[in-house]
């Protein structure tokens, strides 16, 4: 489901992930595809709590989606992205747009949808990325690999879980 997820929503720290560790395990090198591992591990616990928010920041965790159809023709519990169309303040959305968010952490208990923000409504702001969140997805996308079958990538998925 991680390639899959990160093909679908456009993550680019995902998909940076993916294509760099099926080359080093293609080509047998699971010191080289830990230590890409342990980079993305470190850009998302790189994002400081209370840090001002930048476009630069948040690059590799914004997802893109296209919107399909208006936002009021979608279900009262829609797609992350067109809940971050929905309560964006800061840019216009419309039919036909990939719409860029992120996940943010939430002090209440909600679903993925109710924590996706519009990039542009979170810069400048300190609201906390859920790295939490981030995370699992970079351990889908080391799973998937490991389905793959490449000789060291069970390597790479046992030190992703540590």
């Amino acid at each position: 489901m991680g390639m899959l997820l990160v093909k679908q929503l456009g993550m680019l720290l995902g998909m940076q992930l993916v294509k760099q560790l099926v080359k080093l395990l293609v080509h047998g090198d699971e010191d080289g595809a830990c230590r890409v591992l342990g980079d993305a591990v470190e850009v998302l616990r790189g994002v400081e709590p209370g840090a001002e928010l930048t476009a630069e920041m948040l690059e590799p965790f914004v997802i893109r989606r296209e919107l399909t159809k208006q936002v009021e023709q979608y279900a009262d519990n829609p797609p992350p992205h067109v809940a971050a169309a929905r309560r964006a303040t800061k840019v216009a959305i419309s039919v036909g747009d990939r719409v860029a968010f992120v996940i943010l952490k939430s002090q209440t208990a909600c679903g993925v949808g109710g924590r996706a923000w519009c990039l542009e409504d979170c810069l400048g702001t300190t609201r906390q990325l859920d790295v939490a969140w981030y995370m699992e997805q970079l351990r889908s996308c080391v799973k998937d690999v490991v389905a793959l079958g490449i000789k060291g990538s069970g390597t790479v998925l046992h030190r992703c879980q540590q």
